[in-house]
Parts: structure tokens; sequence; C-alpha cells
């Protein structure tokens, strides 16, 4: 056990620390009411929001500036959290592990020393406070590959569809309902902009709104290929079939750098593994008979 000023004194330091943190969070937060929201992170921005000690702890292990907080909302939605508890959930969640670690694995282990204690602490904070954004980050990029991979598809669909007479909108419409067997998740964020377009929202507007929920640099590309046709009054048919095109070419761009990876692999994998077997194999009876013939004899000083 430690001596009782060894956990008072920085349980003392920790809560004092709590309240200064509280205290330019609210006038932060004050500053920031004033300041206007980017164009766009609307929507973003949780629907719900609770009071109290919930919000006093997940303020703890926000962002302080408008900046962050907007590109920490745009990276809980491409990762799938989208519920209006979503950005307060997570970061409630990430300041609790961050305060309830180290108590926990104090009493689980309860070091004998202040040093340990200290970085034990230190350690299991880090864990619990980069846990989650971890976690988040890694689930976001596994849906960005998952959208990736059926999106060339789906911009030939589209190109076939709106070439074939149908207007943006019923193409889009095509898409998402032919993709939803074989792509459900692009197939919902098509889905989701159609619906935003039929409930009145600009199209313009929910085109940028599904670039944003999917974070795809080709959505990028193809939501200002879409802007620019409508703005300036260009075929979008002509337009899709360029962006097609291009699309198309960058994805074999990529499969022929994926392919020239190969190589470098296979050869660390052949030095480490397949040549000292095979080293074993060709020199092993040789090494063997000088061993058990040559050394003796010229131990022995010949014939």
């Amino acid at each position: 056990m430690l001596p009782l000023p060894a956990y008072v004194i920085p349980l003392a330091a920790f809560v004092a620390t709590l309240a200064v943190a509280l205290a330019l969070r609210a006038v932060l937060a004050q500053r920031g009411a004033t300041e206007p929201t980017a164009p766009g992170e609307e929507l973003f921005v949780p629907g719900v929001r609770s009071g109290g000690l919930v919000a006093a702890v997940g303020s703890l292990a926000q962002p302080r500036s408008e900046e962050g907080l907007g590109v920490l909302r745009r990276r809980l939605t491409q990762a799938g959290y989208e519920g209006k508890r979503a950005f307060e959930v997570y970061s409630v969640l990430r300041a609790a592990l961050a305060l309830g670690l180290p108590a926990l694995t104090w009493l689980a282990l309860r070091p004998s020393t202040l040093l340990v204690s200290v970085a034990l602490a230190l350690a299991t904070a880090a864990v619990g406070y980069y846990g989650p954004s971890l976690y988040v980050e890694n689930r976001r990029l596994r849906r960005r590959a998952e959208l990736l991979k059926p999106f060339p598809n789906a911009l030939d669909l589209l190109v076939s569809s709106v070439e074939a007479g149908l207007g943006l909108d019923a193409a889009l419409n095509c898409v998402a309902a032919d993709l939803e067997p074989a792509a459900p998740l692009l197939a919902r964020a098509l889905q989701q902009a159609n619906q935003e377009i039929a409930a009145g929202v600009p199209r313009l507007e929910a085109l940028r709104r599904l670039d944003h929920r999917t974070g795809l640099t080709e959505m990028t590309s193809l939501v200002n290929v879409l802007i620019q046709a409508e703005r300036y009054g260009t075929g979008v048919g002509r337009a899709l079939r360029a962006h097609a095109d291009l699309t198309r070419h960058k994805r074999m761009l990529a499969a022929e750098a994926r392919a020239a990876r190969v190589a470098p692999k296979l050869t660390i994998v052949t030095v480490l593994l397949i040549m000292p077997a095979l080293f074993a194999v060709v020199l092993g009876p040789t090494i063997v008979n000088v061993v058990t013939y040559a050394i003796p004899l010229l131990r022995d000083g010949g014939p």
C-alpha cells in the first residue's frame, strides 16, 4: 500500500486540474457561441445534448476550437455513428476511460512505489483517451474501403442511366436500387441523398452532404463534376462519362501500384524464410562431412 500522502496529493492535484479545465471550457464555449457555423457543418451538429455532470465530463475530451469540433463530428459520421447522441457518447466515453482506467488499474494491481503508480496511471490514461479515437479511425477507414470498392461500378451505372435518358435524380434512384444487394452501404448513402432531395433539400446541398458522409476523394470529384455541370449548363452525361474514364484509369494505376509492391515483399520473404532453408539443404551435408572427416584429418596431421 502507498502511504496516504502518496495518492492524496495527486488526487488533489487532479481535482484542481479538473476544475481549471472545466472553467476554461466554459469560457471557450461562451466565446465560440457567437461564431457562425461553417457552411455544411450543420450536418454534423449533434441534435441532443445532456447537461450537468455528463456534459462537463464529456467536454474534457472535446476539441476546443470550432474547426476541431467539425472535424470530429465529420469523422464520427464517416465512421457510421450518425445518431443524435453519437458525439456526446463518444466524448463522455473517452473522458471516462481516461479518468477511470488509471483508478481501476491501481485498485487491481496496487503498485508499491509512487513512480510505478504515476507511470501506470499515465499509460492507462493514454490508452483510455486515445483508444476510442483509434477505434473510430479504424472503423472510418474500413467503411471508406467498403464504399470505394463498388464505386467505379456505381459510376458506370450512373453514366448508363443518364445516357439512357433518365434525369439525375431518377438515375441516382436507379443506381441505389441496383446496388442494394451487392453494395448495401453505398446504396444506403445514395438513398439518403435521394430522400433529402425528395424532402426539399437543394440538390447541390444534398450532394455535398453525401460527400461529407462518405469521405471519399472519388465522391468529392463526382460531386464537383455534377455541381459544375449544373452551374455552367454542360451536359451531365458527357461530364459523367469523362469522370468515369478518369476513375477507371485511376483504379488501373492503383492496381498497377499494388502489383509493383509485390516484388519487394516477395524478396524480403525469400531472403528471410526461403534462403536459410535452401542454404541448410544445400550446404548442410557438406558442413557435416567437413566436421566429421576433414577437421579430424587436419587435426591428426594428414594421411
